[in-house]
C-alpha cells in the first residue's frame, strides 16, 4: 500500500500569496491627499489602511483622470490581499475599463483563480500574456489555474515558458514537478525537484515530494534523506514523520527497517495530524518492533477514525487486512517493485 500523496501547488506571486482573510472596510485616518496617496500605492501594507486611502482618493473629486485606473488597480490588490476576491474582480474591471493594461488582466484572473473560476482566470491571463508576452509570473500564474483545473500537459506548458524567461524560478521548477508527479513521469519530476531545491536550499516541499518520488522507484536511502530535510525544514508538518515512519515499518527491503525509530516518529505524526493515515502509520510501526498488542489497538483506532472520515470500502478493507496481521502476529511489508 502506497501512502496518499499530498502534493502542493505553489501560490507565491506578484501580489503576495492570496491570503484567506476577513477584513473589513477601512478608512483612512488621514484626510490629506499626499498621505493617502502614498498609503494607496505602497505594496503589502495593510490592507485596511490600503482601502480606505484609495476609497478617499476615488471619492475626493480631485483626483486627475489619468490616475483613476492605477487607484482603481492598487485598490484592487488590496482586496486581494485581503481576500475579498468579488470587490478586487470588480476594482480591476473598472480599471480595465479605463485603460486595459497586463498586469491588471494579470491580477484579475489571480482574483478568479482563488474564487475557483478557472475559465474566467485562464482568460485574463491569456489577455495578459499577449499585451506583455515577455512576463514569466504570469506564465507560471496560468500554469498554476491549468494545474489546478486539471490540465497537466497545458501548465507543464506554461511552467516551460515561465523557467525560459526566468532560468531561476524556484517555484515553477516545483510546480512542473508536481505536475509530472501527478502524470507518474518520476525522472522528470525528480529533476524538477531537484532544480527548486538548488534553487531554494530551504524548499521542504520539493525535499518532501522528491522523497516520495524516491520512495516510489525503491531509491530508499534516498527517501529516507529527503524526508529528514523535509522534517528538519517543516518540523511541525505530519507529512514528513509519517511518510518516513511508514517506510521504515514497512519497506520491502529488511536493511531499512527501524521499528524503533518508526514509532517515535509516528507517534510525533500522530501528535500533529491524529487521522486515520497517521494511526495506520503507528500501528505499522508498533508492528514492526513487534509489539503487537500496541499495533492492534491503534489499528482499531485508525479504522474507526476512518470510518468517521468518510473512507471507501476498499480504504477501510485495506486497513483490517493490516489488523489481521497484527492480531496473528505479524508485520506489515510492502510488495517489492
Amino acid at each position: 500500500m502506497m501512502k496518499m500523496r499530498r502534493w502542493r501547488v505553489v501560490v507565491f506571486g506578484a501580489v503576495a500569496m492570496i491570503s484567506v482573510l476577513t477584513t473589513t472596510f477601512g478608512v483612512a485616518q488621514e484626510v490629506d491627499h499626499e498621505t493617502n496617496a502614498k498609503w494607496c500605492a505602497t505594496a503589502y501594507a495593510d490592507p485596511d489602511r490600503r482601502i480606505g486611502a484609495c476609497t478617499w482618493l476615488l471619492n475626493s473629486g480631485d483626483l486627475r483622470e489619468e490616475y483613476y485606473p492605477t487607484t482603481y488597480y492598487n485598490r484592487g490588490n488590496a482586496y486581494l490581499q485581503g481576500g475579498q476576491c468579488d470587490r478586487a474582480i470588480r476594482d480591476f474591471g473598472e480599471a480595465i475599463r479605463l485603460k486595459p493594461e497586463a498586469r491588471t488582466y494579470n491580477n484579475r484572473g489571480l482574483g478568479y483563480h482563488a474564487k475557483g473560476q478557472f475559465d474566467l482566470a485562464v482568460r485574463d491571463l491569456d489577455e495578459a500574456i499577449s499585451l506583455r508576452p515577455n512576463k514569466a509570473s504570469t506564465y507560471y500564474f496560468r500554469g498554476m489555474v491549468n494545474q489546478d483545473r486539471g490540465q497537466f500537459d497545458l501548465a507543464i506548458r506554461d511552467y516551460d515558458d515561465a523557467i525560459r524567461l526566468n532560468p531561476d524560478y524556484s517555484m515553477a521548477y516545483y510546480n512542473r514537478g508536481v505536475a509530472y508527479s501527478i502524470k507518474g513521469q518520476s525522472d522528470l519530476a525528480i529533476w524538477d525537484y531537484s532544480e527548486a531545491i538548488r534553487l531554494k536550499p530551504d524548499d521542504g516541499e520539493a525535499y518532501y515530494n522528491r522523497g516520495v518520488e524516491f520512495s516510489t522507484k525503491s531509491q530508499y536511502a534516498r527517501a529516507i534523506h529527503d524526508y529528514d530535510q523535509a522534517i528538519r525544514l517543516k518540523p511541525d508538518e505530519a507529512r514528513g514523520y509519517n511518510s518516513l515512519a511508514w517506510l521504515l515499518a514497512t519497506a520491502p527491503s529488511a536493511p531499512i527497517w527501524d521499528g524503533e525509530r518508526a514509532i517515535s516518529l509516528a507517534r510525533r505524526a500522530v501528535s500533529l495530524s491524529n487521522l486515520s493515515a497517521e494511526l495506520d502509520t503507528l500501528a505499522a510501526a508498533y508492528a514492526r518492533a513487534g509489539q503487537f498488542f500496541d499495533a492492534v489497538a491503534t489499528q482499531e483506532r485508525a479504522i474507526v477514525e476512518l470510518r468517521s472520515e468518510g473512507g471507501t470500502d476498499d480504504a477501510i478493507a485495506d486497513v483490517q487486512s493490516r489488523l489481521s496481521l497484527y492480531r496473528a502476529g505479524k508485520p506489515y511489508q510492502q510488495e517489492a517493485k
